[in-house]
């Protein structure tokens, strides 16, 4: 299936929705066999990282989540390159103060 990317994935929240809308539109289509999506996210924080992991678990989802640093330190790489993905979504980062 096509592989979705969250540079910044927190909980998860954005990576699971792509794939519950995705189900909705194949079964509108009345598609009962396709690609799930192959979704990837990267978090910096670790508590919001182990949420993420255990997010995908509750949905029933199959996600690569790694955790670090995405400036500092991606960790989706092929042959020491970034990965390109078919699609890259992220969410404004709205909790951050300004400094």
């Amino acid at each position: 299936g096509m592989e979705v990317y969250d540079p910044c994935c927190g909980s998860g929240g954005l990576l699971i929705k792509c794939e519950l809308v995705m189900e909705e539109k194949m079964m509108l289509r009345s598609k009962k066999k396709y690609a799930p999506l192959q979704l990837h996210g990267q978090e910096f924080t670790p508590a919001t990282w182990a949420m993420s992991k255990m997010n995908m678990v509750i949905h029933d989802m199959e996600g690569d989540i790694e955790i670090g640093d995405t400036l500092k330190n991606p960790k989706f790489k092929v042959k020491n390159k970034l990965k390109i993905f078919d699609r890259v979504v992220a969410n404004p980062m709205w909790n951050q103060g300004k400094d």
